[in-house]
């Protein structure tokens, strides 16, 4: 008779069970064993669903770089606590983790995303991510400035996955609900942590009220987070991914978010975007430039004959504080920008180092204002300033190309982004700041834009970024089954 032997190449099926009983004994125990040990299966539970999504990202399954992207829109910038600059946390390391783990996925994916990764416009997009981090070499704070290149890499590299492995109505949906939660989160935050969400005055406006920022860091930041969400809102519902009452809903939220945070400009910046973008598409277009036009010039003749109304009465009214001076400095920002143009001058070609410029601002206004003098409060002269006028070229032609793009080939989506990030830059860093999530929105505009001009042969995600050679789908298709993958 024989006797069979035990198999011991089984699977570890017993593991799980006999680790959870372990753990259990381990809370039965009457010692206290510390936190860590208690927080052993949740941390292990996370490791888990994190590699596991990781592995299916790999392999390009929609659902796992939807996950991913939804990480980097919703937490990696939100902000819970004040922080010191260039002093690293544990935020800083989520960061680096997080961008660490996007660059390895490029890697992996890197058959997929190598046909549109050397096309023109995403080498200048590289480029000037490359010169970003060779400028630690000479900057004063090189961690920072190699760390903030490294993002820069990271959001490119996200921007190629994301057209190239998922629809673009599986990208907007994703924008706007993550917006929405973002901002819902920011709300209710001002009620249950009001020390974090709300920001009492800036600069000289401490008599000004509080301003809403949410989690974002600061108000205008929040702002721009809700303009983003109006101008996709308007997206999806041209192409009829959600339905007229939620997009009612969600703009009436949006617009009442910019309010409470205060950010003029935000206001303006959506404004401007949504209006050029209307007057273009309306039959009334060439008539309203008229108007506008005549109203210029006219004003110009009446400011040449000395008969222009003294209108600097206006802008105290105009103004948080009610001081004239708040709207002709635009809240200090052009005194930050000669103290930019200063120090341009003293590096004009490679710059100081990758936004690593805020103890030059520090050390150049008064002391009382150190807080809020950071940086150049302009993305052009923050540009500039970092990397220098021969550094800031590869940054320059890819905003250019995308400018003269507005004429050339109408896309009334990325024409609103644009236009967005382009007006609010001329008071905040921008994209050629700190890398964050407008940073990633651009340069997934950016690489859409690339995608949409390659050879329909074998380009298997011609799908997900051609939309304007397809009619809207109404009523709109179901969420999940914009996430099956592209073939």
């Amino acid at each position: 008779m024989a006797i069979a032997a035990p198999n011991f190449r089984s699977s570890m099926g017993w593991a799980p069970p006999a680790f959870a009983l372990a753990w259990i004994g381990a809370l039965a125990a009457p010692v206290d064993l510390g936190a860590a040990v208690y927080a052993i299966p949740l941390v292990a539970a996370g490791a888990v669903v994190l590699a596991f999504i990781y592995l299916n990202a790999a392999r390009g399954h929609p659902f796992a770089i939807g996950a991913i992207l939804v990480f980097v829109t919703l937490l990696i910038d939100a902000k819970f606590s004040e922080r010191e600059p260039f002093v690293p946390d544990s935020q800083v390391a989520l960061k680096i983790a997080a961008w660490t783990a996007i660059i390895g996925l490029a890697f992996l994916r890197w058959r997929s995303i190598s046909r549109i990764f050397f096309k023109p416009e995403i080498v200048l997009l590289f480029a000037y991510a490359a010169i970003a981090g060779l400028s630690a070499l000479w900057s004063e704070v090189p961690a920072f400035s190699g760390g903030a290149a490294f993002g820069l890499f990271a959001y490119g590299a996200l921007a190629c996955i994301v057209v190239v492995d998922l629809r673009e109505e599986t990208v907007i949906r994703l924008f706007v609900w993550t917006l929405v939660a973002f901002i819902c989160a920011g709300i209710i935050g001002a009620v249950a942590a009001p020390n974090i969400t709300w920001l009492t005055g800036s600069l000289d406006e401490s008599e000004a009220g509080t301003r809403l920022q949410g989690f974002a860091g600061h108000p205008n930041v929040f702002g721009q987070f809700a303009a983003i969400l109006i101008l996709m809102v308007m997206t999806a519902r041209r192409e009829g991914f959600i339905s007229r009452p939620i997009c009612y809903v969600i703009l009436a939220l949006s617009v009442a978010t910019i309010l409470a945070t205060g950010s003029r400009t935000a206001i303006v910046a959506l404004l401007i975007a949504w209006g050029l973008v209307a007057c273009r598409t309306s039959r009334f277009g060439g008539g309203v430039a008229i108007v506008i036009l005549g109203a210029l010039a006219f004003a110009l003749v009446l400011a040449a004959c000395g008969a222009l109304p003294d209108i600097v009465g206006l802008f105290g009214k105009l103004s948080r504080t009610g001081r004239e001076s708040e709207i002709l400095t635009l809240t200090g920002r052009t005194d930050l920008w000669d103290i930019a143009w200063t120090h341009i001058l003293q590096r004009p070609f490679f710059g100081w180092g990758y936004f690593g410029t805020e103890q030059l601002f520090t050390n150049s206004v008064d002391p009382m204002f150190a807080d809020q003098a950071k940086h150049a409060h302009n993305m052009f002269l923050q540009s500039l300033i970092s990397v220098g006028f021969l550094g800031s070229l590869p940054g320059f032609a890819y905003v250019s190309l995308l400018i003269s793009r507005f004429v050339s080939d109408p896309d009334p989506t990325r024409d609103r982004i644009i236009l967005l990030v382009l007006v609010s830059g001329f008071g905040e860093p921008g994209i050629f700041g700190m890398p964050v999530m407008e940073t990633f929105f651009f340069y997934w505009i950016l690489v859409r834009e690339t995608a949409k001009r390659l050879p329909p042969q074998g380009c298997h995600f011609e799908q997900a970024i051609d939309f304007a050679a397809q009619p809207p789908v109404r009523p709109a298709k179901a969420f999940t089954d914009s996430m099956k993958p592209i073939r």
